[in-house]
């Protein structure tokens, strides 16, 4: 917690002036002296902090007392917004609804909005088709009146164009070399790398492939 957030914890009563002094790391003397200039001189000399230079405005203490026992004791499950409305219509508190929302905030009694996620910058599609091929697989119940299925789907990269679909009771080697095997023959070229979901597989050539699909058909009429 920084500074700020901790007096304004120990203002709300949620910290003892003690516990306060305990976790900025100065002598209860220190904390007696800081509990006075807070009480004379208001909110903004303790968060401004600028060298005691006089405000031209300033939140007396009593002002963010009320304002806190009213968050606590009258209006717990109001929004920060609809709070702000209320004390400054109906019990006359002149704040604006910023500063409200900021001491309510370092008093921990509004929450503060989640941070943004890192920024990530979109991947380039390849450039030419076949370079790249997506294969994946979802379980769900697809039909009505059917066992769960797993739908494998193999997607082209470069324009999103889906190559291969089809149900299988389970995902796996077998199902996934059908899914190779069926993409390259209908390709001119064999892609130059593939990338699975749950499985890897990289044929280098047509010819490996090719080879693959042989070993497919062989296991199928095995299976049956």
């Amino acid at each position: 917690m920084t500074r700020q957030e901790v007096v304004m914890k120990a203002v709300a009563g949620r910290l003892s002036w003690l516990q306060a002094a305990d976790i900025l790391g100065i002598t209860p003397r220190q904390v007696r002296r800081l509990h006075l200039k807070y009480r004379t001189e208001g909110v903004k000399a303790i968060l401004d902090n600028r060298g005691g230079k006089q405000r031209r405005r300033r939140v007396p203490l009593e002002v963010l007392q009320e304002l806190f026992r009213l968050r606590r004791d009258r209006y717990p499950d109001f929004s920060v917004t609809h709070f702000h409305e209320h004390v400054t219509e109906r019990h006359g508190l002149k704040l604006s609804y910023t500063f409200c929302k900021r001491v309510l905030q370092d008093a921990g009694l509004a929450e503060r909005a989640p941070g943004r996620g890192k920024y990530r910058r979109k991947r380039e599609r390849r450039p030419l088709v076949g370079m790249l091929l997506h294969l994946d697989a979802s379980t769900h119940a697809w039909l009505s009146g059917l066992p769960m299925q797993d739908l494998m789907v193999m997607l082209d990269d470069a324009d999103g164009r889906i190559l291969h679909a089809r149900f299988v009771e389970q995902e796996d080697t077998l199902s996934t070399l059908f899914a190779l095997s069926d993409c390259w023959s209908a390709m001119d070229a064999s892609p130059s790398s593939t990338r699975t979901v749950g499985a890897t597989l990289l044929p280098p050539t047509r010819l490996a492939a090719e080879s693959c699909a042989r070993r497919v058909r062989c296991n199928a009429c095995c299976v049956q």
